[in-house]
């Protein structure tokens, strides 16, 4: 088979552990690059330099579908807490298609809040193409009051999780 220690992705994964915890964006060239100044092994090749960044990606940030996986019991829970909490599911095909959250004590909160909302959005940064939604108000001290929040999946087709 050829296989050499050297190479694999667990070995390489002991070894940079560190630099891809402090960035996250490290390019597989400079992984490569540092096996061969650092260690003398200048046989790593870019796909294992990927994979290894990849694997350390994985084991320090999880992996993203287990995460949205857990989105629909997280969401109950919120729910289950108190009565006041206000949580809406929407699955389609038994998955997780968006969902909205208003916590019971930032709606008692609105009430002695300006009469003001302001909304946003932003896409995330995942695989699953969603987008964030905040309701968010100035409170007594015209500090930030979030209200709401929501996650919906974009408007360019089906992306369900």
């Amino acid at each position: 088979m050829n296989f050499r220690q050297a190479n694999s992705a667990s070995f390489l994964a002991d070894r940079h552990r560190e630099t891809v915890a402090d960035n996250r964006e490290i390019l597989p060239a400079q992984i490569q690059s540092t096996e061969r100044i650092h260690h003398r092994n200048a046989g790593v090749s870019y796909q294992q330099a990927w994979r290894t960044r990849e694997v350390l990606r994985t084991e320090l940030e999880g992996d993203e579908a287990q995460c949205f996986k857990k989105l629909p019991a997280m969401l109950l829970i919120i729910d289950n807490h108190n009565d006041r909490n206000h949580v809406a599911i929407e699955t389609r095909d038994g998955r997780f298609y968006r969902g909205v959250v208003i916590p019971g004590a930032l709606r008692a909160a609105y009430e002695a809040c300006r009469p003001f909302i302001v909304l946003d959005g932003c896409y995330t940064k995942s695989c699953f193409r969603m987008t964030l939604l905040v309701a968010c108000t100035l409170d007594g001290n015209n500090e930030i009051l979030p209200l709401a929040w929501a996650v919906v999946p974009i408007e360019d087709g089906d992306n369900w999780i």
